[in-house]
């Protein structure tokens, strides 16, 4: 996937990918801010997954309180 270099930050990027999420990928090019790097896939896998545990975890929640 491609993004947009916004920030750097030490030996991490600041980025705004091509789906308009923000990220924070680890540096491995020298790029400058303004400019477009491709970043890895899994990085979209990776937030995904989070994503999906937090919506596990508020699904619990909400059960878990109706039952009470």
């Amino acid at each position: 996937m491609k993004a947009v270099v916004l920030e750097k930050c030490g030996s991490s990027y600041s980025v705004l990918g091509q789906d308009g999420t923000f990220r924070h990928v680890h540096r491995r090019l020298n790029a400058e801010v303004g400019e477009e790097i491709q970043i890895q896939s899994w990085v979209r896998t990776k937030n995904t997954l989070f994503q999906k545990f937090g919506e596990l975890v508020l699904y619990s929640l909400r059960n878990s309180q109706l039952l009470h």
